[in-house]
C-alpha cells in the first residue's frame, strides 16, 4: 500500500504521492467556454509538487466569474469547488449572454455634456455586456470631471437586467461635488538626488485647478529624472474646495 503524506504549512495542505499524476483544475457545466480557455484565465493553485494554495483558488473563482462577465454572461454562477487529492472540480452555470439595450448618464445638468459623455463611451446599445468595458467607461467619465476640477466626483454604474429580452440598461449616475483647486503641493525626497533635480518636473502650483491628468503628467516627469519610485497621494485641504497633493520620490 502506498503511503500518503499530508503536511500543513501556514494553512496550506501539501499532498504528495511519488507516482500520482500532477493534480489539475477541471470544469463542469461549461458549454460556451472550453475548459482550456478557463484554465488559461486562472493561476494553477497546484505547484509542481502538488501542493495546493487556497488563496490562489479563491482568486481563481473570481477570475472565472470575471471571464464570463466580459463575454456577456451577466448572471453566471461559479459554485464552490469539489477538492480531492487528484483534482479540483469547479461547476459553472453559464447562464445566457446579455447585450446592452441603451446607456444613460444622469446627474449631469446639461444635455450637451451628456451627449459628449455618451460619444466617449465604448459601451453602447447592441454591444455584448462586458464588466471590464463598463469599468473602463466609468474611469473615462471620472477622468473627464477630475480634469475639470471635480476632484471628488463619484461615478456609479447601475445595471438593470431584462431577463426575458436578455438585455441590460446601463446608467452612469454622476455626483460631481464642488470644483477643487490645489491648496499646496508637498514634496518628500528620500532618493540620492538633490531636491533641485526635481524642481522642473514639479510643474504644478497652489491655486491651480485640480486635474488628475496633470497629476499623472507630473508623476511621469519625476520618474524621468531616474528615480525608481514615485508615490502620489491627495487629501482634503482646509476647505471642501481645496486639495493637498503629495509627491514622494525614492530610489
Amino acid at each position: 500500500m502506498r503511503s500518503l503524506a499530508v503536511v500543513f504549512v501556514l494553512g496550506f495542505a501539501t499532498v504528495s504521492h511519488a507516482d500520482t499524476p500532477r493534480p489539475r483544475v477541471e470544469f463542469v457545466g461549461n458549454i460556451l467556454v472550453t475548459g482550456d480557455e478557463l484554465r488559461a484565465a486562472i493561476q494553477d493553485p497546484f505547484d509542481d509538487t502538488g501542493a495546493f494554495n487556497q488563496e490562489i483558488l479563491e482568486r481563481d473563482l473570481l477570475l472565472v466569474s470575471a471571464y464570463y462577465w466580459d463575454r456577456g454572461h451577466a448572471t453566471v454562477k461559479v459554485h464552490e469547488p469539489l477538492i480531492t487529492k487528484s483534482a479540483i472540480t469547479i461547476e459553472v452555470q453559464e447562464g445566457p449572454t446579455f447585450t446592452i439595450d441603451h446607456v444613460l448618464v444622469t446627474g449631469d445638468p446639461t444635455m450637451a455634456q451628456r451627449a459628449k459623455h455618451l460619444a466617449a463611451l465604448r459601451t453602447r446599445g447592441g454591444k455584448l455586456f462586458s464588466r471590464s468595458m463598463i469599468a473602463a467607461d466609468r474611469e473615462r467619465l471620472s477622468r473627464y470631471y477630475e480634469d475639470r476640477g471635480y476632484a471628488y466626483v463619484n461615478v456609479l454604474p447601475l445595471t438593470k437586467l431584462d431577463l426575458t429580452q436578455r438585455t441590460i440598461t446601463l446608467t452612469f449616475e454622476i455626483t460631481r461635488g464642488k470644483r477643487t483647486t490645489v491648496e499646496r503641493v508637498d514634496f518628500w525626497n528620500t532618493s540620492k538626488l538633490p531636491d533641485s533635480a526635481f524642481t522642473p518636473a514639479l510643474a504644478i502650483a497652489a491655486g491651480e485647478r485640480y486635474s488628475s491628468t496633470r497629476l499623472e503628467a507630473v508623476k511621469q516627469a519625476l520618474l524621468a529624472t531616474g528615480v525608481a519610485n514615485v508615490v502620489v497621494s491627495t487629501k482634503r485641504g482646509s476647505t471642501d474646495t481645496q486639495i493637498i497633493i503629495t509627491y514622494e520620490v525614492s530610489d
